[in-house]
């Protein structure tokens, strides 16, 4: 199916530009690093055994892992990706040419409808916006239910993106309390919870963020599911 790039100038942001410029699909130690991580299988577990689940939009799905789990189960689930990686959108086209690609931001999300997707999922997306705020509310507007993996987060500051411009990229520790105040504007949130990264644990976020403080710690995600209003 055609991939559609909307109506973005890609050249006039560069941070755009990022992931093209220093990736390459199969080499990718971020993705090879966390590949087996539980979040993913709980993830596709969640969608395989949820029959009402019968689309999907994924924000930056990288190369395509939880998809890989699950359409092993769901053949005939309807997936649908937004990028902003030349290199993920043309692998994906390349490997799975029923998966329908855009080329766009999460901030710019006016080619879809209200509650087109059964589901949204993104995992550590929103963490390189330019606009998170933005891109929740853009995010949710077009789900029914939503997914959402964290693993750069803190216990306080802001949700004002943090841009390195000799990287020419956003890479942000947002205030998990103000994302789920955000979050909530637009959704339901059925549960929070910390997916620990050794033993696949869940442990509830409340629970979690009593005896922890500060920035989370590297490798337990934490995951956010619900339904939005």
């Amino acid at each position: 199916m055609e991939s559609d790039t909307g109506d973005i100038d890609m050249k006039s942001k560069e941070w755009l530009n990022y992931w093209d410029s220093r990736y390459e699909v199969g080499n990718i130690k971020f993705i090879d690093n966390r590949r087996n991580h539980p979040c993913r299988k709980f993830f596709a577990d969640w969608v395989i055994n949820s029959p009402q689940i019968k689309s999907i939009l994924e924000a930056g799905p990288g190369e395509m892992v939880e998809y890989n789990l699950i359409v092993k189960e769901r053949p005939d689930i309807k997936y649908s990706i937004i990028d902003v990686a030349k290199i993920f959108i043309k692998n994906c086209k390349k490997k799975y040419p029923s998966v329908r690609t855009y080329l766009i931001p999460l901030e710019e999300l006016n080619l879809f409808k209200e509650k087109q997707f059964d589901c949204v999922f993104q995992t550590a997306v929103f963490e390189h916006s330019s606009d998170v705020i933005k891109a929740i509310k853009n995010f949710m507007y077009v789900g029914k239910t939503f997914h959402f993996v964290f693993f750069q987060w803190s216990f306080g500051g802001t949700l004002i993106p943090r841009y390195f411009p000799e990287k020419k990229l956003f890479s942000s520790k947002f205030n998990i309390r103000l994302i789920m105040r955000e979050i909530e504007k637009y959704g339901d949130i059925e549960y929070a919870t910390i997916c620990m990264n050794e033993t696949g644990e869940l442990v509830p976020f409340d629970k979690f963020s009593e005896r922890k403080k500060g920035y989370w710690r590297s490798g337990d995600y934490l995951m956010i599911h619900g339904k939005t209003k």
